[in-house]
């Protein structure tokens, strides 16, 4: 039977209207079947045990992406580059110097750690200020139709952490996701990762670290990075078949300077979902410097809906069972994960 106008999309696939529902982007139809898609990954807190409720080691470890239409990347990024230079008007780069080019603010980090500890700061200002940057975030990212993914998991007290085979296991879930979304769409997409040879190092602490991470740093980096893509090829290449046919190779790595989508996706992790957890799952369990009552409250009820709306989530063929977004292991406490996104 002759397809009609209407059954297809100018310039796309025939009869695939029902493809943008599934994966909920609003675009226009054509646009979106033809654009590869990037999926920027960061993390925030550490796989260290949490030893006691006093103790000063991070409750939560998140890992998370931002899946992007790459054709919207620059426009992305110029947005970024401007919400950063209208918060942060006094910023100084690692040189020294305040940026005195446009592409300069691209250097200038806002780190989602620096705005967590505005959010708990005593002044109202600067409280009020962080509140403000992440709500021009979250326009920023409905704006650009951004997806997210990911695994977050608040500790229990004394629980094991194996390192390993949580970042093996949290990375293969967003690709999973990931090639769920790219299958759905009839497109390709690939990943990049915050580099891990830098500062954030620091904050891994662990109290009985697996091997890699007892190496000297840069060995460890490199480790750390290699392990995070061996999971993915050892899923791709596979005598089954390659269980991610819509990513077209292993995560790459890339220095957040240069990447607006990793920049993104740090602030998610470590201003947004960190925090929301402390709030959700930790406060009145814990006691430590990560724990600030009533501070971060106001994310869960001024962003908690925005960041569920933005999650890539899909039923699993067979069984039915939910796939997909944040992924939540509360292991501290009965609360149900999706209270992470409500008050």
């Amino acid at each position: 039977m002759r397809r009609t106008g209407s059954d297809t999309l100018s310039g796309g696939r025939p009869g695939h209207t029902h493809l943008f529902r599934e994966v909920g982007v609003a675009v226009s139809p054509p646009t979106f079947l033809l654009h590869m898609w990037i999926c920027y990954v960061d993390e925030a807190g550490c796989t260290g045990v949490l030893p006691a409720a006093i103790s000063d080691i991070q409750p939560v470890f998140v890992i998370a992406g931002i899946m992007v239409d790459q054709t919207r990347m620059p426009e992305l990024t110029f947005d970024f580059l401007r919400l950063k230079q209208q918060f942060f008007p006094g910023a100084i780069l690692p040189s020294g110097l305040a940026p005195s080019r446009f592409f300069d603010w691209a250097i200038f980090e806002v780190k989602g750690a620096e705005v967590r500890r505005m959010l708990a700061d005593s002044s109202s200002t600067r409280r009020h200020h962080a509140g403000g940057f992440l709500g021009k975030l979250i326009e920023l990212m409905r704006k650009h139709h951004v997806r997210l993914t990911g695994r977050l998991i608040a500790k229990g007290i004394g629980v094991p952490m194996t390192g390993a085979a949580i970042y093996s296991s949290a990375i293969q879930d967003i690709c999973s996701t990931f090639n769920h979304f790219l299958t759905a769409a009839h497109t390709d997409g690939i990943i990049i990762a915050d580099s891990r040879n830098k500062e954030q190092n620091a904050l891994i602490s662990h109290s009985s670290p697996p091997r890699w991470e007892r190496r000297p740093r840069q060995s460890r980096n490199k480790e750390q990075n290699a392990l995070i893509s061996h999971s993915v090829f050892t899923q791709k290449f596979k005598s089954s078949g390659d269980d991610y046919g819509r990513i077209l190779e292993m995560p790459t790595f890339g220095h957040s300077e240069n990447h607006a989508g990793i920049q993104v996706a740090d602030l998610l992790c470590s201003a947004l979902l960190f925090p929301m957890a402390i709030d959700a799952f930790c406060e009145g369990h814990l006691t430590s410097c990560h724990v600030r009552v009533g501070r971060y409250r106001v994310l869960r009820t001024r962003f908690g809906a925005d960041i569920r709306h933005f999650q890539h989530r899909y039923q699993q063929p067979g069984n039915g069972f939910w796939r997909g977004g944040i992924r939540v292991e509360n292991r501290l406490t009965a609360v149900p994960g999706a209270d992470l996104f409500r008050v």
